[in-house]
């Protein structure tokens, strides 16, 4: 009877061997390690809304566009207007001029109208020098000038006599020579010189002799030139 009762129960229960054992234990390891991947990996992925906010702008640095330079227009005569303290140069390219590599320039320091005239220290007893330093045409004009030329200017440069035009107040251009040249005005050493060598320096006065002096006296350099407004 005790041993029927062992056989009923031995035949209820089911008796595996050490590698199926193993097999199982490894198949539910498997299944533990892929459910829990799948769960962290939800939890760190970032949703497409969240990517979408991103903000890249401090990272990414903005290039401002860049301002063409200013280029001075021309007046009717189809010349720069240049106040005193302005450099009126000549240059080798307007590339050159834009980086202030000049071939010469020259700046007007003061303008001085009705000047008188000193005398230049020459003995004249029959009054002919002093009757010199009068105008002829109405008014004296003194421009105070600096000028600098650099080796590779050629020529000997010039800013006297017939480079220069006198504009009357209405925009007409005077039929006379402006510049008064000879003695009888200033001192030699202050006037500028005639000729100006490459690669030298000078400083001194120019002298006009003027109709008017509510016009403007213009240097032409051959392309045009600079302006000088007197009266403004």
């Amino acid at each position: 009877m005790k041993k029927n009762r062992e056989d009923k129960a031995s035949a209820g229960t089911i008796r595996l061997s050490p590698w199926q054992l193993a097999a199982i234990v490894i198949a539910a390891v498997l299944a533990a390690s892929i459910v829990t991947g799948l769960v962290v990996s939800h939890a760190v992925s970032p949703q497409p809304a969240e990517l979408a906010q991103t903000d890249t702008s401090e990272s990414i640095p903005k290039r401002e566009p860049k301002k063409p330079a200013v280029q001075q227009k021309r007046n009717n005569h189809g010349n720069l207007v240049k106040h005193v303290g302005d450099v009126s140069a000549t240059c080798a390219s307007e590339g050159s001029c834009a980086k202030g590599d000049y071939l010469t320039a020259m700046k007007v320091t003061a303008i001085t109208p009705d000047v008188q005239c000193p005398g230049d220290g020459t003995p004249d007893p029959m009054g002919i020098l002093q009757d010199r330093s009068k105008p002829r045409n109405g008014h004296l004009v003194a421009f105070d000038v600096e000028v600098t030329t650099k080796p590779d200017s050629t020529g000997r440069n010039t800013f006297h006599d017939g480079p220069w035009t006198y504009y009357n107040a209405d925009g007409s251009q005077w039929n006379g020579n402006p510049e008064r040249l000879g003695s009888g005005c200033f001192p030699q050493d202050q006037m500028l010189p005639q000729f100006v060598s490459p690669g030298s320096s000078a400083k001194g006065k120019i002298i006009f002799d003027l109709p008017s002096i509510d016009g403007s006296l213009a240097l032409n350099s051959g392309n045009g030139g600079w302006e000088y407004p007197l009266s403004k």
